[in-house]
């Protein structure tokens, strides 16, 4: 087994997530995840919290809160906080491009039902 990651929270980093968590415009798992990197600051005046503690606060399984402060540790603030986004869809397109400009020109075209015919006398 690894050693134990420790978080050490500067002060302007401490805010920041303070105010994430705050925050009634993030996602409820961001501010989640704000939440347990305060609390597992080892540099808090209170003191750094246990895991066991900080996963009756939040909800979350040890590996998960153990895995958030690995995750800050190696990519900082901006790679713990958001979900990592997927590569590749998770399901395939309907439409390539050339179908989907095929689509679009039908829809935007005038129907023949609609069209005015002129004569010419």
């Amino acid at each position: 087994m690894s050693a134990k990651v420790e978080v050490h929270l500067t002060s302007d980093v401490r805010a920041e997530l303070e105010a994430v968590g705050r925050s009634q415009s993030v996602g409820a798992a961001v501010a989640r995840r704000a939440r347990i990197l305060l609390l597992a600051d080892e540099d808090h005046l209170d003191g750094r919290r246990t895991d066991a503690d900080i996963v009756e606060v939040v909800g979350l399984s040890e590996r998960q809160v153990r895995r958030i402060r690995q995750k800050f540790v190696r990519d900082g603030l901006a790679g713990a906080l958001p979900r990592k986004r997927r590569a590749t869809p998770g399901t395939t397109p309907k439409f390539d491009g050339a179908a989907e400009a095929r689509l679009v020109t039908l829809c935007c075209s005038t129907s023949t039902a609609n069209r005015t015919t002129t004569r010419i006398r």
